[in-house]
Formats: structure tokens, C-alpha cells, sequence
């Protein structure tokens, strides 16, 4: 793993950790370098009129808070007191460790605003942070703003008072100019010592949703881990599985693995369009919204932003800021949530029956099983269009474009004709063959539980009439969510479904598939040497094995992967629940309790 410390000497017996304000990788950078190098004194690129307030909000973390200085009659200055921000990492371990902390910047009313534009700090954690700032440090000359070198020459005069070994947790910028500035003795340059209108104020919880300097869900993960490694990319992981699960209990929506990997890889693509190696907020909000709505995109939003340690009575004043009070660039996300009406639901729809006693329903259940027929009618329908679906894809592939010349075959390809119209100017057309062979087996794979936990129920249907298919599934166990008598709410793992019906008995039980232990596999092995046609539709997250084409091909069958992302979500997560009914007589009363 590349190392993720680094120091930089100034002089002898001084160091400097280089930083980006406000950004993890240089708060991790800190906190391992001053645990490392154990240095005599710790000084931080603050000023000292400024070290009572950060030193008491550094102590009171990681509930937050903002530093207010007064600026004469104008709108005050605020200063973050936050997990991720590098000086007070550098404050906190070095109150953890004891060693004595000083702050030796100038302070200053009127910094002019200077925009940074530094390498995506995430970098470092790829090619380690001593790499990061070797490479930024060779590339970087040193100031040429009166204010930053006379803030240098103090740091220096500070750092030249103590003895033994010093490190200094310095922006990036200033690395050059205080390199410089410590090369020969300086004095104590005229400035202020002393402020009276400083205030340490409690950061509003709703405030801390906006103004922190990296995602809350992320500075809360920090602080957890502290001072141990962190990746970025990791923890946006955790995040939006997180937001999943509220999604699911507010919204009853659904969020697929496979969104999931959509979601983090349309939000890396926006990222590279900016410039960026690792998402910001606004980025990851699009993400959402494109892949699933405004709805997740919320729930997300929501996650990722709270603080809930920050509520409740603080015992210093609350402060609620905004962006614009730390004169930050913004961007807007507006939310277009849609909710549902319950009001027509109230006057037309049967209040939901409960159990008497609990466990009541559950007792009903018996051996036998079997489906609710209204669902059988959505899956078969969903297995038809899937069907249809396979073969327009053969379809595609089949067909051939080529210039106009003496005949229009099928008909004006326009797509082609308009790519090639600048620098062609000819006519292209379609000419469609037709497909070999028609669909006999449709495997569908949800989710394909490689653990083998989370779908152990495992049963074969055959169709109970011709309309129908047979069936092979696995599946969450019967009974565990029950929701009438004999009633029980399952969802699907993954399904196979044969054509004509009442030819597939006792799948799992059958020998001739025990090489393929992975459920899917032995789906799919099922389905080939079940179908009657020569086509296969195998819908997944991933395409089967070479093994699983092979064993076609010695049957005479092919399989025709789809991709399931390229399918609805919506529909899909519609026809994943299920519900099995413990006996044919309970279909007589099911329509009471399933919505």
C-alpha cells in the first residue's frame, strides 16, 4: 500500500507536512506523520489569537464548531472547527499525545481570496502522499502576494523560538516561501497579538449539511476510524448502500447491486469530465437521480449530509452559517420529489387485516405450495417480453448496413446515413436476416448470492396449464414474512422458466447437474438442456462462463446474454416479490390480503 505520510525538511530539526485545507488525505497524512515522527513541538498555520477558541472546539469534537471573528464592523470571518480539516487533526493528536502545540501564523483582516488549483488530493492515496507533494513541491514556486510572505516570515520567527524538534503543518503553497523564510534568523515582525472579538460558537445541525468543508457521512467515518487508513471511494461505497436501505423502508423502492456499480461509475465519469479522480456531493447527487430519482437522490442527500451528534442543547451559543458566509463557489440541486396521495386510497381501498395474536398465520402454513395465480400472469408476461427481447438483440447483430447502390433492401438505414452524411454524403441501407431458432428457456438472475445465505429456499413448479412454463427458482424461505394466512411475501434470487410445461421435475435434486454447485450456473444448465428451441435468454448482472457456452453448443443451443441493466428497474423489482400460498385452498381467500 503507498505510504500516506510525509515530511518535508525545512531545516535542521524542522519539518513540514504540507496540506490541502479541508481535505481527508492530508488529515490522515497528519495524523499518521505526528504519531511517526513524535516531534518535540507541534505548530499549526493559525494564528495564536485564535489558538484558546480552536483549542476548546478541537476538545469538543466531534460535536462542531465555528470560530467568529469580528472584522470591525464588517460580516465576520468563520473558521470551521471539523475531523477533516488538517490543523485541527494536527491540534487534536497533539493534545492526544501531549505534545505541546503552537500557532504561529499572522493574523490577518483583509487575506485577498487566491484560488489553489492543486492535482485531486485523492491521488494520494493511490500513489502514496509523499509522492502527491513531491511532485506538486517540484512544480510549485513560492508566493509572490505581499501577505503570504510576511504570514511566512512569522511562521518562521515562531518556529526559529523553540528547540528540539519541530514539525509544521503548513498549507501546500507555503512550502517554498517558509522553506526560504527559515533559512536565516528573523525577528518578530509588528502584528497583532491579542483579540477580544473571538468567539467559539456550536455549528447549527442544519447548517453542518451545508457548510463542512467534505461530506459529513465522510468526516463521521473518519472520526471512527482516526488515525488508521481511509479511502474515499470506499466509504461513497458504504454511502450509498446506506442510502439504499432508507430507501427501501421510506420509499418500498428497490436498489440493485447492479445500481449501485452504476451509480459510483456514472458519478467517477462526471468526476473525469471536472477534472476530479474521486466524486464531490453534486456529483453523486446527479449520479443518483439518473439512476434511480429524485426520490433516492434525497434519501441520499439526506444521508450522506447529517450530523446527528450536533443536535440537541449545545453549552456555547449555536451559530447557523451558510456557503455564502464563508464566501465558498456553490452549485444548486434542486429535488422534484414525487409523493402519493393517500386520500383516494382512504376512501376506496380495504384496510390491511392483522394478525389476532402473532405468529397466527404463520401456523397455517403448511407443506404443500403454491403460486397466487395473478402473479403468474405478471411473470409470464415479463418472460414473453423477455423472449422478444432476445430475439431482436440476435436480430441486430444479424443485420447489415451497407451504401445505397442498386437496390433499398429492407430500408433507409438513417442512423448510418446521418453519422456518415459530412464526409460521405451516400445513402445507406438495412438489409435484415432473419434469426435462427426461436427462445425455449428464459433464466433471469437477480441477485446470484454466491454465499449462499441469502436465498436458500429452492423448488421446482410445473405449469399448470399450457399457457404456463415450468419453473425452477430459488428464493427467500417461506414464512418468514407472512402476510395472511398461509400466505407467505418471498423474493426471488434468481428463476428459470421452460417451455412447453410439465416436462422439469425436482431440479435441484437432479444428479446430472451436481457440477454446477453455483445456483445460477445450475439454472442455466437446466435451461439448456431443458429447452426445446435453440435459443436461450440468460438475463444477469455478468455474462456465463465459457464452460456454460460449450455445453450449448454440444446440444446444439446457444445463449444469448442480456444484460439485466440494460432492463427496467421498476419492473423488475415489481416482479421480484412474490408471494406463496401454503395449499390450493388458500387461494380462495388470498385475494383479501395480498395488495
Amino acid at each position: 500500500m503507498p505510504r500516506d505520510t510525509v515530511l518535508v525538511p525545512l531545516g535542521e530539526k524542522v519539518d513540514a507536512v504540507p496540506v490541502l485545507h479541508g481535505r481527508l488525505e492530508s488529515a490522515i497524512a497528519v495524523a499518521r506523520a505526528i504519531r511517526e515522527a513524535r516531534p518535540d513541538h507541534v505548530c499549526v498555520e493559525l494564528p495564536v489569537t485564535l489558538g484558546q477558541a480552536v483549542t476548546m472546539g478541537v476538545e469538543r469534537l466531534p460535536r462542531l464548531s465555528v470560530v467568529e471573528v469580528g472584522m470591525g464592523g464588517k460580516a465576520p470571518a468563520y473558521l470551521l472547527v471539523e475531523p477533516c480539516e488538517p490543523l485541527v487533526e494536527a491540534v487534536r493528536t497533539a493534545l492526544e499525545l501531549g505534545i505541546p502545540c503552537h500557532f504561529v501564523d499572522r493574523d490577518l483582516d483583509d487575506y485577498p481570496d487566491v484560488p489553489e488549483r492543486f492535482p485531486d488530493p485523492y491521488a494520494a492515496s493511490r500513489i502514496g502522499y509523499d509522492r502527491y507533494c513531491s511532485e506538486v513541491l517540484a512544480r510549485l514556486a513560492p508566493s509572490d502576494l505581499p501577505e503570504d510572505r510576511i504570514r511566512e516570515v512569522t511562521m518562521a520567527h515562531h518556529v526559529q523560538q523553540l528547540t528540539g524538534r519541530v514539525l509544521v503543518v503548513t498549507g501546500l503553497a507555503h512550502v517554498p516561501g517558509l522553506r526560504a523564510a527559515l533559512a536565516r534568523p528573523r525577528p518578530m515582525p509588528l502584528g497583532r497579538v491579542f483579540r477580544e472579538d473571538v468567539r467559539l460558537l456550536h455549528l447549527h445541525a442544519d447548517a453542518a449539511r451545508e457548510v463542512l468543508s467534505e461530506l459529513p457521512f465522510l468526516q463521521a467515518a473518519w472520526n471512527r476510524v482516526r488515525p488508521g487508513p481511509l479511502d474515499r471511494l470506499a466509504v461513497h461505497l458504504d454511502l450509498v448502500r446506506s442510502a439504499s436501505v432508507r430507501y427501501q423502508e421510506e420509499e418500498q423502492g428497490g436498489f440493485s447491486p447492479l445500481q449501485v456499480r452504476m451509480l459510483l461509475q456514472y458519478a467517477r465519469n462526471l468526476a473525469l469530465s471536472e477534472g476530479l479522480l474521486a466524486p464531490l456531493l453534486y456529483d453523486l447527487l446527479l449520479a443518483a437521480r439518473g439512476v434511480a430519482d429524485d426520490n433516492f437522490a434525497w434519501w441520499f442527500w439526506d444521508e450522506a449530509t447529517q450530523w446527528p451528534i450536533q443536535e440537541g442543547p449545545a453549552e456555547i451559543p449555536t451559530v447557523r452559517i451558510g456557503i455564502a458566509d464563508l464566501r465558498r463557489q456553490t452549485r444548486t440541486f434542486h429535488f422534484h420529489r414525487k409523493e402519493r396521495s393517500t386520500l383516494l386510497l382512504r376512501r376506496i381501498a380495504r384496510p390491511r387485516l392483522k394478525e389476532v395474536e402473532p405468529g397466527e398465520w404463520a401456523r397455517d402454513a403448511g407443506p404443500w405450495h403454491c403460486s397466487y395465480p395473478p402473479e403468474d400472469i405478471v411473470i409470464e408476461g415479463y418472460a414473453s417480453f423477455l423472449r422478444q427481447r432476445t430475439t431482436g438483440i440476435l436480430a441486430a447483430e444479424a443485420s447489415r448496413v451497407e451504401p445505397f447502390t442498386a437496390s433499398m433492401r429492407d430500408g433507409i438505414d438513417l442512423r448510418e446515413t446521418l453519422r456518415n452524411l459530412a464526409h460521405d454524403g451516400r445513402l445507406y441501407v438495412r438489409e435484415e436476416r432473419p434469426v435462427k431458432g426461436r427462445v425455449g428457456a428464459v433464466v433471469l438472475i437477480f441477485d446470484p448470492d454466491p454465499e449462499d445465505t441469502r436465498f436458500p429456499f429452492t423448488m421446482t413448479w410445473q405449469g399448470e396449464h399450457d399457457e404456463e412454463s415450468d419453473m425452477a427458482f430459488y428464493a427467500t424461505p417461506p414464512g418468514v414474512h407472512m402476510v395472511g394466512p398461509g400466505i407467505s411475501r418471498c423474493e426471488y434470487g434468481g428463476l428459470l422458466m421452460a417451455w412447453p410445461p410439465r416436462r422439469m421435475f425436482q431440479l435441484w435434486e437432479q444428479e446430472a447437474l451436481g457440477g454446477f454447485p453455483s445456483k445460477p450456473e445450475r439454472l442455466l444448465a437446466a435451461g439448456i438442456l431443458y429447452s426445446e428451441e435453440r435459443l436461450v435468454a440468460y438475463v444477469a448482472a455478468k455474462p456465463p462462463r465459457a464452460l456454460l457456452r460449450t455445453l450449448a453448443a454440444r446440444f446444439d443451443r446457444k445463449v444469448v446474454y442480456v444484460p439485466i441493466g440494460q432492463l427496467s428497474p421498476v419492473t423488475l423489482r415489481r416482479i421480484r416479490a412474490f408471494h406463496m400460498l401454503h395449499g390450493r385452498e388458500v387461494r380462495s381467500w388470498a385475494d383479501r390480503y395480498v395488495r
